[in-house]
């Protein structure tokens, strides 16, 4: 495992959207749910929550959710609430 993989698969949460590539090169996102032995337990989406795991091996890109984004700004910026959801929403 690499180390910046190993790096990105610590610093995602609950919630999170992480990308993987499949065996075939297709890359495919869903929400980060519960970590694992295995990895990240994703949920893909569909009528019934398809779900799939996140490991070293098939990770490609990770963002924080929404939420988190926000509340990062105001802590660590001085962001107020309103000029931190608005950056929020512009994906800065």
């Amino acid at each position: 495992m690499t180390n910046h993989k190993a790096a990105l698969l610590d610093a995602i949460r609950a919630g999170d959207r992480v990308t993987i590539a499949n065996r075939f090169g297709q890359m495919r996102t869903g929400r980060a749910v519960m970590r694992g032995p295995a990895g990240w337990v994703l949920n893909m989406g569909g009528k019934h929550g398809t779900p799939d795991i996140a490991t070293e091996h098939n990770i490609v890109a990770a963002h924080a959710a929404s939420a988190r984004r926000i509340r990062e700004l105001i802590e660590d910026e001085g962001w107020t609430p309103a000029e931190a959801r608005t950056l929020a929403k512009e994906g800065f």
